[in-house]
């Protein structure tokens, strides 16, 4: 058996898998501190009645070490090198423990359990606040020699005349695509504040107003998955996020412009597991540890 714990911003998520099935789950609010987190993972582990472990993966926000299991920094929970496979370890002695950042944990997931299944060659994209990213080369998660992430991807410049980013730089694709640009976007078109889902509402009501909206969004998030894909030679793109209520309006004008920009015969696909991909990759972490960077599976 395979525990994966996904640490989340508002909740935290336990699946223990055996096989290809999820035969305990259980979730909780996310607790304010990471100390307060170890010390509920020790009060959930009394309630297991089998404890035969054999490997932990612990999905969260953040960027880490991968080669230490340390969080290097994490914006949610305010701390840098926070040790957390070594605190996990301290709950679970003698059990392999391995960390992923969400988004590429959600990644893993969707290359066993969802869309990417039968495909050596894709990019994850979670749209929602940002848009967070998980590149699977010849089925394994691309990760750089020095043990951090590859796939920043909503840093990248689109327009570097572009509105200003919360990272400094100006017309990263962070600024085209997110909620917030949804719901700027509304503001201007209706004079008020709408949240994503409202404005979806009204698209899918047949304002053509709320429509203009998320074409706009269409053409930006095809500009940048053009550039993934004609640099990487991508098979596909597996779309997931809170932000896709409105992926049937969005995904049919993608398409269409992702034609125009690459030569490549590109998938666009829908998350399968939708917010348990990120579970399901840690289940997978799990097993195989630091082995989904190499090419051991």
């Amino acid at each position: 058996m395979y525990l994966g714990i996904d640490i989340g911003g508002t909740n935290c998520k336990f699946g223990i898998r055996k096989d290809n099935q999820l035969i305990i789950e259980s979730s909780c609010p996310t607790p304010e501190t990471l100390e307060e987190v170890i010390v509920f993972i020790e009060e959930w582990k009394k309630n297991l009645t089998d404890k035969n472990i054999k490997g932990i993966g612990i999905s969260m926000p953040g960027n880490f070490d991968y080669k230490t299991g340390a969080l290097v920094e994490s914006k949610r929970f305010g701390v840098k090198n926070f040790p957390i496979a070594e605190k996990v370890e301290k709950v679970f002695p003698r059990i392999p423990i391995s960390v992923l950042n969400d988004g590429q944990s959600a990644g893993l997931g969707e290359l066993f359990f969802g869309g990417g299944k039968e495909i050596a060659n894709f990019v994850f994209l979670s749209l929602g606040t940002s848009i967070g990213g998980c590149f699977i080369i010849d089925r394994h998660i691309l990760i750089s020699r020095s043990g951090k992430a590859i796939g920043r991807v909503a840093h990248m410049i689109i327009d570097p005349n572009g509105p200003k980013c919360r990272c400094g730089n100006k017309g990263c694709w962070e600024t085209f695509v997110s909620a917030a640009r949804i719901s700027q976007l509304a503001k201007t078109m209706f004079g008020k504040y709408l949240t994503p889902l409202e404005t979806y509402q009204k698209a899918k009501a047949g304002d053509k107003k709320a429509k203009e909206i998320f074409r706009e969004i269409a053409y930006y998030l095809a500009c940048g998955i053009a550039n993934l894909v004609n640099i990487l030679s991508l098979e596909a793109v597996i779309l997931g996020g809170g932000s896709l209520n409105a992926r049937e309006i969005v995904i049919q004008h993608l398409k269409k412009e992702l034609k125009g920009k690459t030569r490549e015969n590109i998938s666009v696909i829908c998350s399968q597991i939708g917010d348990k991909a990120s579970l399901w990759g840690a289940t997978m972490l799990a097993e195989y540890q630091k082995n989904i960077y190499s090419n051991e599976y």
